[in-house]
């Protein structure tokens, strides 16, 4: 049986360079031209298939490049040696490669570009300056994903998804850089199923220390956020009164065609794992989407209901007319019925001018989640249905309301444990539950 695999070949002798995959040899690919009036052979220390043993594109392209590297060595009669990628990147290398204006995978100036290159120059502090891409290793990913972890859970954030964006934006531009040919086909892969394996660590560790700090808005609060919020920005009141209970970002990727005045419902997309929802509007939910249309939105809802636009977003980014003098006045530009959603870091903004208007303390990691933990508490005091619950809050289950956002007990129901137990035991109630 051939030991032999994939193949290349270029030129001819004398000039003739072959790349073969030695299978003997874990499939690692070895190049091979006449030199001395003998074959000579190096390895290349790469592989064109993937863990499944399927060719992958991308990794001939890396190989072939070394191939044509060799050939144009020998024609040039330059001094022989061991094939060998370009100098190996560094993760802060990368940087100027990434946001390339023409080559690059992030050429415009974006907030998610700016949030890569941030995470690129968070990695390299930890792993150091001068780590290549083709030094990190499954072992260096699970570091940077547990540091950061500690980091953000020590400033009662959420550890797991900060960690996991960091990896994640790792990762992304690594397999761009393979594509390129700038690192290793084996650079900078992550152990499989990483993010379970690593989140299952982080909340054992969680378990075994103090429970994390989730804070949450009193039910007064709420109304009082509510009540003064279109004095901050119109686009903030209605955010907030048709999906305080929402995720923001989905919210803030509404449009037009997802407000269906006549059944009075909004549709709440959903977004990969995140399960979208379909809410059915309150009087006063209705009212405030109505004067929304005929108020800071009319310029883009009379496009669309004379039909020269086929939609627009219910919050588009954006400075508004006249919203810098006085926001009751404020109105959207035509233009910005092609804008981008407004980011949710300026919504968090106005959300804690807001508090402030309000007379509500601003407390760190709380935010418009404390909003939406706010309402499962009362949704539960309600007494609301499972399936009820999974539709007010756009849930695919009940267990992360039921775990996360929930966690003081239901005083209803340890009142109620209390009566049934008394009765079991044939005993006097000796207290009530404290209310």
């Amino acid at each position: 049986m051939s030991s032999i695999g994939w193949k290349f070949e270029l030129g001819a002798r004398p000039y003739r360079v072959i790349a073969e995959e030695r299978l003997d040899r874990d499939h690692v690919v070895y190049l091979r031209w006449w030199e001395g009036g003998r074959w000579t052979r190096s390895t290349t220390g790469q592989k064109v298939r993937n863990g499944k043993r399927e060719i992958v594109r991308s990794k001939e392209e890396a190989v072939e490049r070394l191939v044509k590297a060799k050939h144009r060595d020998l024609v040039n009669d330059l001094p022989s040696g061991r094939v060998a990628p370009d100098a190996p990147l560094t993760i802060l290398g990368a940087i100027p490669i990434v946001k390339h204006p023409s080559k690059g995978l992030y050429p415009l100036d974006s907030p998610h570009r700016r949030e890569v290159l941030r995470e690129l120059t968070r990695a390299a502090a930890l792993l150091g300056e001068r780590k290549t891409w083709n030094e990190v290793t499954p072992g260096n990913l699970a570091e940077v994903y547990r540091v950061r972890a500690g980091v953000l859970l020590a400033k009662d954030r959420v550890g797991r998804r900060g960690a996991e964006i960091t990896v994640t934006r790792l990762l992304t531009v690594a397999e761009w850089l393979r594509g390129e040919g700038k690192i290793s086909p084996t650079a900078c892969r992550a152990q499989r199923r990483w993010r379970s394996t690593l989140g299952a660590e982080l909340e054992k560790k969680r378990k075994v220390e103090l429970s994390p700090s989730r804070p949450r808005h009193s039910i007064e609060e709420l109304r009082s956020i509510l009540s003064v919020a279109g004095r901050v920005d119109p686009r903030l009141d209605l955010a907030l009164q048709l999906g305080a209970e929402l995720r923001l970002g989905q919210v803030l990727r509404a449009r037009r065609a997802d407000l269906n005045l006549e059944e009075a419902e909004f549709r709440v997309r959903g977004d990969g794992r995140k399960v979208g929802t379909k809410v059915s509007l309150l009087p006063s939910q209705l009212a405030a989407a109505e004067a929304a249309l005929s108020g800071h939105l009319a310029p883009l809802e009379t496009l669309y209901r004379k039909g020269e636009i086929p939609d627009y977003p219910l919050f588009p980014s954006g400075q508004m007319t006249g919203g810098r003098r006085d926001v009751n006045s404020a109105t959207c530009r035509p233009e910005q019925a092609s804008a981008p959603p407004i980011h949710r870091r300026a919504v968090l903004a106005w959300f804690h001018e807001a508090e402030h208007l309000a007379g509500v303390p601003r407390v760190a990691g709380r935010g418009w989640y404390g909003l939406r933990r706010a309402n499962v508490d009362g949704a539960k005091d309600a007494q609301i249905s499972p399936d009820g619950l999974k539709q007010f809050g756009g849930w695919s289950g009940t267990e992360i309301p039921d775990q996360i956002y929930a966690e003081r007990q239901s005083k209803r129901s340890i009142s109620e444990a209390s009566t049934v137990r008394a009765k079991i035991r044939g005993t006097a109630l000796a207290h009530k539950v404290r209310e």
